[in-house]
Parts: structure tokens; C-alpha cells; sequence
């Protein structure tokens, strides 16, 4: 949703002192529907009132069935950092490893530049995506949790390089973003908690019906939520099948915005789909 105002031509960068000491890591992965569901309940609270020095994420994706139940087909992982010493990391996840036994787990103190450049990747192969994303600022009801993992269960595509997962985004909120208020930048989601996102994934040459379907549980995934979450989107996770666009990306701010791009691009030489508009 970028690009509203103009194109940057140059950046000018400050350097800053980057953390001295270790940055707390952990990883953690599990298997089936039943970890699935104690797992994301366990990280929807403790997302809700982690400190700003921590950034975590968890996700659960459908994978291949192969011989045996599709609820054993499904792959969580949750990993994230903390600036802090790890004894404090391992106190606030100790609620992930207590909801259910992992397959494996990793928690590590790593410099600052070691951290960068694990969680740095490289482009992958040309393939076909769709996601939405939904902020969150409180817990999820059990069942609408239950009801998620039901769709993972039923994801309608569950191969390598073609599937659905279902991630919650803990580094859209805190302390040091809700310092502000929703008006005072063109930013407006200062009162999240986590930012639940639905993304599925399938070659550019598989048949349209694999995209179609998967695009349609996603769909599913979002009119579960919905109803549990404010009725806004990451601007930055653009998706031109939101209609209501304005509200979801800018919401109470959208018309101080369109009097901003009046005033400096009244003929609106730059503009896309969902673009701010001129009045």
C-alpha cells in the first residue's frame, strides 16, 4: 500500500550502537492438531502482555498426509528473540513448553550480527502466494483457536509447494509501539497485540483450482477471526480482494491522509489500486 505520495530517490542513513551483550533465541517445533491447538492458545497469551525487548512469532502449517491422519499432518514452529538475558527468555516461554511436548527445541544467547543473518533469506523460487492479515488485541475465544486448527486439518492443498499455515505475528505490538497514540502518525494499529495472518502458498503451473481453493480457506480462516479482531489489515500485506480497504489499512485516519495527498499530488500521478485518493 506504498507509493502513495511519490518514490523514494535516495536514503540517508544514522548509524546507531547495536546491543553488546547476547540476544536471547529460541525455536521450537511440534507436530499435530493437538499441539497446534495448545501451542497457539499458549502464544495468543502469552503475546498479550510479553515485553517490547521480546519478538516472537508461531505457525502452523499443513503439511503432506501421506499414510497417516491429516491432524497428525500439521507442523508448528514458534521462534523469536529477546534482548535480554536468557533466563528472562526462558521464564516468558515457558508456557510453549508446558502446552505440549516439542519435537525439538533450541534456546541460545547469539550476537546481535549472528542473529541478522540467521534470520536473513534469501529469494525463493518464483511461485504463486495469497494472505491476508487481521490485527489481533486480545485473546481468541477457545473454540474460534479450535475452529483454526480444524482448517488446518482440512487445508484442501497439503504438499511442499503447495499449502496453508496460519501465523501469528507478535512484533506488531508493545510498549515502544503503543507509546503513541492511533492519531498521531499515519500508522494507526498502535493498540495491537499480534497480527494473525493466514498464507498459503502453490506453484505459478499448478492448475487455477489449487490457487481457487486456497484462497477460499483463506477466506475461511479470515471470517473466523473476524468477528473476534478489529476490522483492520498491515497496509504492508497489501490484498486487493479487501474491499473496505480504507478502514482495514488506515481507519480513522484516512481522511486527514486524502487531505494530505490533495494538497501535494492533486493530479494523483501516483496512484494504484488501493492508493489514497485526491477528493
Amino acid at each position: 500500500a506504498g507509493g502513495n505520495f511519490g518514490i523514494n530517490t535516495s536514503f540517508t542513513f544514522d548509524l546507531v550502537e547495536v546491543p553488546q551483550d547476547g540476544i536471547a533465541y529460541y525455536r521450537f517445533e511440534w507436530t499435530g492438531a493437538d499441539a497446534a491447538f495448545a501451542t497457539l492458545a499458549a502464544f495468543d497469551t502469552l503475546i498479550q502482555t510479553a515485553p517490547a525487548a521480546f519478538n516472537g512469532v508461531i505457525m502452523a502449517e499443513a503439511t503432506e498426509v501421506g499414510t497417516g491422519d491429516p491432524s497428525e499432518a500439521i507442523h508448528i514452529m514458534s521462534r523469536g528473540q529477546y534482548v535480554g538475558p536468557i533466563d528472562e527468555l526462558r521464564d516468558l516461554v515457558a508456557p510453549l513448553l508446558e502446552a505440549a511436548t516439542p519435537d525439538t527445541q533450541t534456546v541460545e544467547e547469539k550476537t546481535f550480527w549472528d542473529m541478522q543473518r540467521m534470520i536473513a533469506s534469501g529469494e525463493p523460487d518464483p511461485h504463486s502466494f495469497g494472505d491476508l492479515s487481521r490485527y489481533s488485541n486480545r485473546l481468541l475465544p477457545e473454540n474460534v483457536t479450535a475452529e483454526l486448527v480444524d482448517l488446518l486439518v482440512s487445508c484442501p492443498s497439503r504438499s511442499a509447494d503447495a499449502n496453508g499455515s496460519i501465523w501469528s505475528l507478535g512484533w506488531v505490538g508493545g510498549d515502544v509501539i503503543g507509546r503513541f497514540s492511533r492519531t498521531e502518525t499515519a500508522y494507526v494499529h498502535r493498540d495491537a497485540t499480534t497480527l494473525l495472518r493466514p498464507t498459503t502458498v502453490w506453484p505459478n503451473d499448478a492448475p487455477e483450482s489449487v490457487g481457487n481453493e486456497l484462497n477460499a480457506w483463506t477466506d475461511s480462516v479470515i471470517a473466523a477471526i473476524a468477528p473476534h479482531t478489529p476490522d483492520e489489515s498491515y497496509q504492508n500485506f497489501p490484498n486487493r480482494a479487501i474491499e473496505n480497504w480504507q478502514q482495514q489499512y488506515y481507519a480513522e485516519n484516512f481522511d486527514r491522509l486524502v487531505d494530505i495527498k490533495t494538497a501535494h499530488d492533486p493530479g494523483n500521478l501516483f496512484n494504484n489500486p488501493q492508493s489514497i485518493p485526491v477528493r
